[in-house]
């Protein structure tokens, strides 16, 4: 009994080297840089957004940066039934227009015109309804998210977008 018991023992621990193995295999080649997002990466590159992982703490923190957006989004922060904020480096060289206040309290942002891996949360309000812009006899995309991008590090709100 003893004997089957161990026999039962090897399988088992070879069965899990294996798995490891495999899985630390798999792994390998996964850029440990890549976020950990929510966002539709893809949807979000194709308006030349680009996230990442940030090496250092913000200055606020989730609830600081969902209280900011929800100021400057009252509406949707009453109708969301989720508002969740996501620490990321944020580039976006397709938008540029920032308000003054932003750009005074953010010198890189002034230096460059737009974000680059710029440090944001970008707050996002979940379950709302948001009609999107249509050409004159089409029905215009309904959006169930907001996402207000605010700066991490000032607390200035820079922009705001939605895409689903």
């Amino acid at each position: 009994m003893k004997r089957k018991n161990g026999i039962a023992v090897l399988i088992l621990a070879a069965a899990v080297t294996t798995v490891s193995s495999y899985a630390l295999k798999a792994n390998a080649g996964q850029d440990t840089s890549s976020p950990i997002t929510a966002h539709d990466q893809a949807a979000l590159q194709m308006d030349g957004v680009t996230l990442k992982k940030p090496d250092a703490a913000a200055n606020l923190t989730n609830e600081q940066a969902i209280s900011i957006a929800s100021k400057y989004a009252p509406g949707y922060a009453k109708e969301a039934n989720d508002i969740n904020a996501e620490y990321q480096l944020m580039t976006n060289n397709h938008f540029a227009l920032f308000s003054e206040a932003a750009k005074e309290k953010n010198p890189q942002l002034q230096k460059e015109g737009f974000l680059k891996d710029t440090p944001v949360y970008i707050v996002t309000f979940k379950g709302i309804t948001k009609k999107g812009h249509a050409s004159i006899g089409q029905e215009p995309v309904v959006n169930h998210e907001f996402n207000v991008v605010v700066d991490a590090n000032s607390g200035e709100v820079l922009y705001a977008f939605t895409y689903r």
